[in-house]
């Protein structure tokens, strides 16, 4: 008779997570749920514990600071949370000093994740940076501490790979959430297209902040005023406002560039759109004047034919001309390594110039299909299920590296080297 034996029990990982704001709580998540598949299908269990927010925690994540302890908006409010936010810092640097888990994982918030990735790294611990800091912004710093203290970067963008290769970080591109995303809307939606009866509606995203806004909406709603005017057809815009922004300010930027281009009547021509997320305000647009961040790329994704326009203060334009040394500014142009949308900036960034543009895409079935063409050939660039390819990648990371015992002795003063009196640095 063949006695069965049991089954042994999967050995279980210890993996540190760190995320500082909603944005990497939503990337945490999804990663939680890929690595434990992942780990399951190698035969092991996960403990994952660190800093997040609800989703994390719904994921599973044993939650020794919550990214609310970790939020600060303005310089002044930053000071007066400095305290809280240096408490649950230093919360952090104690577990992973007494826990020493096998993985850390820092996603973004590089003003206190730099810092625990250099402890975390002494420690012994396979250090993963998931969606690394904007290194290609502010300079070859970064770049070497990250190549010094990571094992394994996991990129969202794809020259953040060769840029960070080329300075001897192991950085692997894993594809983008946000195209993801947008993979997913645009299958679900695809039978719920807003039926415009022969208008044209094209898109105002004027960024999130107040400061760009003050900026930006007034020209972009001039722009749309010229492009209305000439336009051999019915023309509306429509406006995602986002959460931080305030409508009553949007409704009088509004008003005012209406009156100074004697246009009031055109106000019914523009919807302002609360509570909307940017996929399902521009999924129906034929163009986008888009404020250069994240909607840009996030726009190109949905392959709408746009221009990205940007304005900042005379003097930040003229630091950054001088300390940022790219060939673009859009995250579009940057991830396809060529001009692909037009980039309006500063004193180009006119009502003549975004309306001319808008004209030669909407006026011209082969200028608009051009582009879209240009614009999902960079989509393809994007694998999709990123958060399953960067817990692959860590996987394959971590299996390849020496045993605990052997980097751990390698780092063998590391309780030594851990700074008990951190200068903590702020969320940057």
């Amino acid at each position: 008779m063949t006695i069965s034996q049991p089954p042994s029990e999967q050995r279980e990982i210890s993996v540190c997570l760190i995320a500082g704001e909603a944005s990497g709580d939503a990337q945490g998540a999804l990663l939680i749920h890929a690595l434990r598949d992942e780990f399951a299908s190698a035969g092991l269990r996960m403990h994952a514990w660190g800093s997040g927010g609800k989703l994390m925690m719904a994921a599973g994540l044993e939650t020794l600071v919550h990214i609310e302890e970790l939020s600060a908006m303005g310089f002044a409010e930053v000071l007066s949370v400095y305290p809280r936010i240096s408490d649950a810092a230093h919360r952090l640097q104690s577990a992973l000093s007494l826990r020493r888990p096998q993985i850390t994982i820092l996603i973004d918030y590089p003003g206190l994740n730099m810092r625990l990735m250099e402890d975390a790294f002494h420690l012994g611990s396979c250090v993963v940076y998931h969606i690394p800091p904007k290194v290609w912004a502010h300079g070859a710093a970064r770049a070497a501490r990250l190549r010094d203290n990571t094992y394994l970067v996991t990129c969202i963008l794809p020259f953040e790979e060769k840029l960070l290769k080329r300075a001897g970080v192991n950085a692997r591109f894993v594809g983008n959430p946000l195209n993801d995303e947008i993979v997913k809307f645009l299958k679900t939606s695809a039978s719920e297209r807003t039926a415009l009866h022969g208008v044209t509606q094209v898109g105002i995203v004027p960024g999130s902040r107040s400061a760009e806004i003050e900026r930006v909406f007034p020209t972009l709603i001039k722009s749309f005023v010229r492009t209305r005017k000439e336009y051999k057809g019915e023309l509306k815009a429509i406006v995602p406002i986002a959460n931080t922004v305030s409508r009553s300010r949007l409704e009088t930027l509004l008003s005012s560039a209406l009156a100074e281009e004697n246009a009031q009547q055109m106000r019914v021509d523009i919807e302002l759109k609360s509570d909307a997320n940017l996929m399902s305000v521009l999924k129906d647009c034929k163009y986008a004047w888009v404020c250069s961040g994240t909607a840009a790329l996030e726009t190109a994704l949905l392959e709408i034919p746009m221009s990205v326009v940007y304005k900042m203060h005379w003097m930040t334009y003229e630091i950054a001309k001088r300390i940022v040394s790219l060939p673009y500014i859009s995250l579009v142009n940057l991830c396809a390594n060529r001009e692909i949308v037009p980039e309006f900036l500063q004193n180009d960034a006119s009502p003549e110039k975004l309306s001319a543009h808008a004209l030669s895409i909407l006026n011209s079935e082969h200028e608009e299909l051009a582009m879209k063409s240009a614009l999902s050939s960079l989509k393809k660039a994007f694998p999709l299920d990123s958060a399953r390819n960067a817990a692959r990648a860590i996987l394959d990371c971590y299996k390849q590296l020496p045993t605990d015992s052997a980097r751990r002795f390698h780092f063998k003063a590391a309780s030594d080297l851990l700074r008990e009196d951190h200068e903590w640095g702020l969320p940057q």
